[in-house]
């Protein structure tokens, strides 16, 4: 009875766990179908999903990197737009602090140098950024932050290479009257940078020179034809006096000096090609040839030499090879060989010697007249069609601080409207602009809207700017139909500023009117300075005293300059306000005759 009641419990035990199996089985299936259904049909779904966990992922991570302080990041580095690095790139030219290990310090001896050089070094690999290297000369520490060059031999003593990372900037100015540049000193006394390195990191090189081909043309053909005028002047005068010397001394004499022109021209010629192989490959070659000129007086006299020996065998010449030249055949070799320094003589006479005021009545009017007529071809400039444009003039006005030059200029240009600013870029406006001609080291001056060239730093005047000044106003005149006359360029300007404006004037045809404006006692000077200076922020380093004595000494050699240029037509001693604007207003007229 057992047996039975055994075997039906084990067949329920057994159709139980079959049940359990299938159950599980069916489960699984169903879950497996459901899941390759949903993958198939949303995978998009899916991705979406996965890139929200993502991102949330990222944020959670994002915000325990800014918790946490040891992992501090900004913000800046994780955007993707850039921040622009405020630090400078360096130049050469530029004042930097660097060090040098002597042994006593740990990070060594703190010194004070300029940039005179820049080369880039390559990674060994190729594939890291290249390394610059800055080679420094060193400046002689003067004491009270006073900085200057070395000078002679131990110049060339004094240098160092640096690491462009090692090396910071420093904003030092240049003080004339010290012949050194001021450099600031932080508390302890020790040179003081404005940034702690140059931009290292985004500094490709230095920005390569913009050469002008076209000025550089113009004057290679200006020297050609210098050249060539020379070797014609040198061989007309030879032939003269080849001429002269058979009509007084003989045909002998004659022909000894006929052969030291010939030698004078050699002569020329030999110093031309060392001067056309200069800083070119062939220099030095050039060099080794152009020294043939120094024997070619000697090869004259020994062919001399060589001539009386043939005709008078009583001269022995390998004991004495120049005892055959007589003293008056000497004397005829050399005046010919030195033939070629009475073109380069008489060019300079006739530069210094007014012609006019020697030739006598309608000879000189005539000679004055032909001298005006080329001044104006000259100084007259063409158009894009070939036609003569009317001459372009600069009234420049400069002179000594505090000589109340720009008073005078701000009243002429409110009075006479024949005269005219000069254009200027507006840092406010084009604020990149101005940042590029800045390292560019385009930026003749900063002046600002009174036209004082010892403004702030807004508005930046350039050669192009300067030259642009008479295009726009040609333009405008061109569109006003009432204009009746051409305006004039006035230029209120330091000393420094003249000295860069002359160059451009030059080479763009511009006649430049001059104007000297200063004081007639250098104690009204230094009572105007003290007068400024009170008004002024004095610098930490730096007393009214030693500012006044600096500027003072501006002062001197600026008033040296303007006696000594010789640039300037007028000179206005500024001490009564009415006279001198009388004065000013009498030579202004000279810029339209």
């Amino acid at each position: 009875m057992k047996q039975p009641i055994v075997l039906f419990i084990n067949i329920l035990y057994f159709f139980h766990r079959s049940s359990i199996l299938i159950h599980s089985f069916v489960i699984i299936k169903k879950a497996t179908t459901t899941h390759l259904i949903t993958t198939s049909t949303n995978e998009h779904l899916v991705s979406v999903v996965s890139n929200t966990n993502m991102k949330h992922k990222n944020r959670m991570n994002r915000n325990a990197l800014y918790a946490s302080e040891s992992n501090y990041q900004r913000l800046t580095e994780t955007s993707t737009t850039k921040e622009k690095d405020p630090r400078p790139f360096p130049k050469i030219g530029d004042v930097v602090r660097y060090y040098e290990l002597d042994g006593g310090k740990v990070d060594g001896q703190i010194l004070v140098g300029k940039i005179s050089f820049i080369q880039q070094r390559n990674s060994e690999n190729g594939y890291d950024a290249p390394e610059f290297l800055i080679d420094i000369a060193e400046l002689d520490d003067l004491g009270n932050g006073y900085y200057t060059e070395y000078s002679g031999r131990k110049r060339q003593s004094k240098r160092s290479t640096q690491k462009l990372q090692s090396i910071a900037p420093i904003r030092a100015s240049y003080v004339r009257s010290e012949d050194a540049f001021k450099v600031p000193l932080d508390s302890n006394g020790a040179p003081k940078p404005y940034v702690q390195s140059y931009n290292y990191q985004d500094y490709q090189g230095p920005i390569p020179i913009e050469v002008d081909e076209e000025l550089v043309q113009s004057d290679g053909e200006k020297y050609n034809e210098l050249k060539s005028q020379l070797l014609r002047d040198t061989a007309l005068t030879g032939l003269l006096g080849i001429i002269l010397a058979q009509l007084f001394k003989g045909t002998e004499d004659a022909i000894i000096y006929a052969a030291g022109a010939i030698a004078s021209i050699g002569y020329l010629y030999f110093l031309t090609v060392k001067t056309d192989t200069v800083a070119s490959p062939t220099a030095k070659l050039g060099s080794n040839v152009s020294n043939v000129r120094f024997i070619l007086p000697v090869i004259v006299l020994l062919l001399v030499a060589l001539r009386n020996t043939f005709f008078q065998s009583n001269h022995d010449l390998s004991v004495q090879p120049l005892s055959a030249v007589t003293s008056e055949q000497f004397a005829s070799a050399m005046i010919g060989f030195l033939t070629y320094r009475i073109p380069l003589f008489t060019r300079q006479i006739s530069k210094s010697i007014d012609i006019g005021s020697v030739l006598p009545g309608s000879a000189a009017i005539a000679y004055q007249a032909s001298k005006e007529m080329n001044e104006k071809k000259k100084n007259n400039i063409l158009d894009e069609e070939g036609k003569q444009l009317q001459q372009r003039t600069m009234f420049l006005i400069s002179g000594p601080l505090c000589a109340g030059k720009t008073t005078l200029v701000n009243k002429l240009l409110e009075d006479d409207v024949r005269f005219i600013k000069p254009y200027v870029i507006d840092r406010v406006v084009n604020e990149a602009k101005v940042e590029l001609l800045q390292k560019q080291d385009k930026i003749l001056s900063f002046i600002d809207g009174s036209s004082s060239s010892s403004g702030g730093d807004r508005y930046a005047l350039t050669q192009e700017s300067l030259l642009n000044s008479y295009q726009k106003q040609q333009e405008e005149d061109n569109d006003d139909t009432n204009n009746d006359g051409t305006k004039v360029l006035l230029v209120d300007a330091s000393v420094e500023l003249a000295q860069k404006l002359l160059p451009i004037a030059i080479r763009n045809n511009i006649n430049v009117i001059g104007v000297w404006v200063s004081l007639d006692s250098m104690e009204k000077f230094e009572s105007r300075l003290k007068a400024q200076i009170t008004t002024e922020k004095i610098p930490d380093d730096e007393t009214p005293d030693t500012l006044l004595r600096a500027r003072t000494r501006n002062v001197i050699r600026d008033i040296e300059y303007g006696i000594v240029s010789g640039i300037f037509d007028f000179t206005i001693l500024n001490d009564d306000l009415d006279e001198s604007w009388m004065q000013l207003k009498d030579a202004s007229e000279y810029c339209f005759k």
